[in-house]
């Protein structure tokens, strides 16, 4: 460990930089030594913002560079994660939550550090009850993380977080008994110490609402002992039907709490983000139902959005399986609370006048595009027409010119089987976005689903009955700061928050294989309309 005494910090803090992946401040009474600075970290942390931009501005990476301890100084020279474009592999040194406190006191004595009790205090007394930056809320539990790290940048949810106004909140737990509540399946469920506990049993089980919802923001706070599979049930009659907010670690695809699953899907929204769970705290999930469109965060974190066809009104509910390698999994849940919205018309979509918009592709040739690998690009009829070239070559057209904020507009047709897309924001192979035209199998989904390279799916579209295959298809993309959207023939099915890419080339892809060897995209319109005004 390297720790750094930085100027411009009141005397009683010093910053320190952990291998915990996240900064830590330390009350100290005396100042600790600069680290001393090698041949790779002489470099700074210039290479870790070319994927980590947020870093680049976040007060305590940026600030530690500043006294030569960088990101290199904690995780390792982490080379092989450095040359992974696809941002798989880990950097070499990570530690976790359950290792802070340990990793504090090796160095640092907590009654000497918390010397100025009265300074201590006042600050727990500020935050108890409430959320730090991170995230993470201050109790009588928590550990230096909870009360100093600051990476975890948080963005603002509708869901309940401590500290908000809770008027038009309606607790659906009352902290004695499971009133309002039934109980389904042979799942074990009690109240202790003011907490839903509940535990897999033979086979698993249910608790569901009596009450009804439909349009509704929910607010969940929780903690398990692990390993555990169980879930928050959305819109359900039965525990069978409707959406589930997962709560498990899934192997394959990689997933993780918070993601999204319906009964006869599967996976539909992806959480790819471990580190927004705390497994061994507390932790908050927040969803907004509305119309066909929910939406979750975790911990502050947005996990995203996804339009689905499941029932338009039910009970909420909290679901536990039977775990066969942890007899003791269980699920503690603290508070439950419910805030109905009124009927109101679905969000609209995007602009798609024809005439406020602008053509990419003029129906002659392929001015202002280019060709990047094999496939084969031309004009034909007035369209753009894409296939793969010798040998199945793959390859991509991109437009010469970048944008930032932008709705498109493309009108398309494909011959079958096919794995094509429209790349939006493509800065490289590892830095880029892609409405996909395809049908995948595992997990299920088609056109319409929003893949970004080293994540995967973004968002899924799970309807298959929304892709015209034998005809033509429109599918509109928006793309506003870091929020992402995506129609497919009028109805909505992508609505992310994602920073891999903030502005790029808007293209075309035809994917490698021998078994895409018939495929063929023909585009007949291409539309823009720059959000922003202009291009890039």
């Amino acid at each position: 460990m390297k720790s750094a005494n930085i100027t411009g910090i009141p005397a009683y803090v010093k910053l320190v930089f952990w291998p915990f992946g996240c900064g830590i401040l330390i009350w100290a009474a005396s100042s600790i030594p600069a680290a001393e600075v090698t041949d790779d970290e002489s470099r700074g942390n210039s290479i870790c913002y070319v994927c980590h931009r947020d870093l680049a501005s976040e007060e305590i990476a940026t600030s530690h560079e500043k006294a030569k301890v960088t990101c290199m100084s904690c995780h390792g020279d982490s080379t092989v994660h450095i040359q992974d474009e696809m941002l798989m592999t880990k950097p070499d040194v990570l530690f976790g939550r359950t290792e802070v406190e340990q990793m504090c006191t090796q160095c640092h004595d907590t009654e000497k550090d918390h010397s100025d009790k009265a300074k201590v205090e006042q600050f727990r007394n500020k935050w108890r009850g409430f959320r730090r930056p991170n995230g993470r809320p201050i109790t009588a539990e928590s550990v230096c993380t909870d009360c100093h790290g600051t990476h975890n940048i948080v963005k603002d949810n509708p869901g309940k977080t401590a500290g908000s106004e809770v008027d038009n909140w309606e607790a659906t737990f009352n902290g004695r008994d499971l009133s309002g509540w039934r109980q389904g399946g042979g799942a074990e469920w009690e109240v202790k110490g003011g907490r839903i506990v509940g535990r897999g049993g033979r086979k698993g089980g249910t608790i569901l609402s009596e009450a009804i919802y439909k349009d509704f923001l929910l607010s969940v706070t929780f903690c398990a002992v692990w390993p555990l599979k169980a879930a928050i049930l959305l819109r359900t009659e039965d525990g069978m039907d409707g959406a589930r907010i997962e709560i498990f670690d899934n192997p394959k695809p990689q997933a993780y709490t918070g993601s999204v699953s319906l009964a006869d899907k599967g996976l539909v929204l992806l959480n790819i983000h471990k580190d927004l769970f705390d497994q061994g705290g507390w932790n908050t999930i927040s969803a907004e139902v509305k119309g066909e469109r929910f939406a979750v965060w975790l911990n502050g974190e947005e996990v995203g959005a996804v339009c689905l066809s499941a029932p338009s009104k039910g009970r909420i509910g909290l679901s536990v399986e039977r775990h066969p390698g942890n007899r003791n999994a269980e699920l503690n849940v603290r508070e439950i609370l419910v805030q109905r919205l009124g009927e109101k018309a679905s969000p609209a979509g995007p602009e798609q006048a024809a005439g406020r918009m602008t053509p990419l592709f003029n129906g002659r040739d392929l001015d202002g595009w280019e060709g990047v690998g094999g496939a084969s690009w031309y004009v034909e009829d007035g369209a753009l027409v894409g296939t793969q070239g010798p040998n199945n070559a793959p390859g991509d057209l991109l437009t010469k010119a970048s944008y930032k904020d932008f709705e498109l507009k493309v009108t398309y047709r494909v011959e079958w089987p096919c794995n094509s897309g429209i790349w939006f924001r493509h800065q490289s192979e590892s830095r880029a976005y892609q409405a996909d035209i395809l049908e995948y199998k595992n997990p299920e989904c088609y056109s319409g689903t929003l893949y970004c390279p080293g994540k995967m799916f973004l968002a899924m579209n799970t309807d298959k009955a929304l892709v015209n295959r034998g005809g033509w298809n429109t599918m509109v993309v928006r793309a506003e700061g870091d929020h992402l959207q995506i129609w497919l023939n009028d109805r909505q099915v992508a609505d992310v928050r994602d920073n891999t890419s903030d502005s790029g080339r808007i293209g075309f892809q035809v994917h490698a294989g021998s078994g895409f060897g018939a495929m063929r995209i023909v585009v007949r319109e291409v539309l823009i309309r720059p959000l922003d005004g202009r291009q890039q």
